[in-house]
């Protein structure tokens, strides 16, 4: 069975994409396969992902129309066969060895997943890049238990960590299409669902901040502020089916609805938001009801 899925989401990244396929087509773990989803590139992508395909059959290709990606990260889960998953995107690269020590860690604890620190490149002047260096920076190291503080302050990037594809399929875990952010719901959700991580304080990932990456695009967005706080009804929603997971992760789900729900407002820079607001008391109602028909 291959040891390691990687998904590569895809869409103009024609300046950076031979550098990231070849991280990952150079890596020192050899059993794995490459998916990348070209999601309606316009630019020069999908030339350079026919090329690295027929020059490397572990590269499988699948082409949609302009999507977002969410859905493109979403395909690629339904096909992927790998002991683990892990999510690259197209404009940054990593270290050689990064797949087979993670490999490693996973394949000798019980850790649910490992989480490994980042290289920010960029202008080190910028808020963004200013931002992203402090959020990125691993706070602990070595195999913990995910507890309340581990959970609440450790970061949601996909990029930064391996997960366990047993977990992700046994809760069916997916992105929300058509949701700035995606990355909150997905590994929030997982974060739950796991008892222990694997922190490695060493910078096996290098993300690249630029003016056409999603993160610049997203930031000054206010329809991309109030996913931060839709995303957390996507958690909500990975778990309301469930009466058991729900009332033994009732309490992190509220602290959680009000962390994002004063980090949006803090976005807006609004006292008071109205379309923010109606989010809250749709939301808290919604999660009231469950709450109460399963007590």
């Amino acid at each position: 069975m291959t040891k390691v899925s990687v998904i590569i989401p895809v869409y103009n990244s024609e300046k950076y994409l031979a550098e990231c396929l070849e991280s990952i087509v150079s890596q020192s773990l050899k059993d794995i396969e490459i998916i990348c989803v070209d999601d309606g590139s316009t630019d020069k992508s999908p030339g350079i992902l026919n090329k690295y395909s027929l020059k490397d059959n572990r590269v499988i290709l699948l082409n949609q129309k302009n999507s977002a990606q969410s859905e493109a990260r979403n395909r690629g889960l339904e096909i992927a066969k790998g002991d683990y998953i892990y999510f690259l995107d197209s404009d940054d690269y990593v270290e050689q060895n990064m797949l087979e020590e993670c490999v490693k860690i996973l394949d000798s604890t019980n850790a649910g997943f490992v989480c490994f620190n980042t290289e920010i490149i960029g202008d080190d002047s910028s808020r963004l890049f200013k931002r992203a260096k402090k959020y990125s920076q691993l706070k602990f190291s070595g195999l913990l238990s995910l507890n309340g503080e581990v959970r609440d302050t450790l970061n949601v990037y996909l990029w930064n960590k391996v997960f366990r594809s047993n977990i992700i399929k046994e809760h069916t875990l997916r992105f929300p299409p058509k949701l700035c952010y995606e990355d909150i719901s997905f590994t929030k959700s997982y974060f739950l669902f796991v008892e222990k991580a694997y922190f490695d304080m060493r910078r096996f990932y290098h993300y690249r901040i630029h003016d056409e990456s999603v993160m610049a695009k997203n930031y000054k967005s206010k329809t991309a502020i109030l996913d931060h706080f839709r995303n957390w009804h996507e958690i909500l929603k990975n778990f309301s089916a469930d009466r058991e997971l729900f009332l033994k992760n009732k309490d992190t789900l509220e602290k959680w609805f009000w962390d994002y729900y004063f980090m949006t407002g803090t976005l807006l820079k609004s006292a008071v938001d109205n379309d923010l607001e109606i989010l809250k008391v749709q939301y808290f109602d919604e999660f009231n009801e469950i709450y109460e028909k399963y007590r």
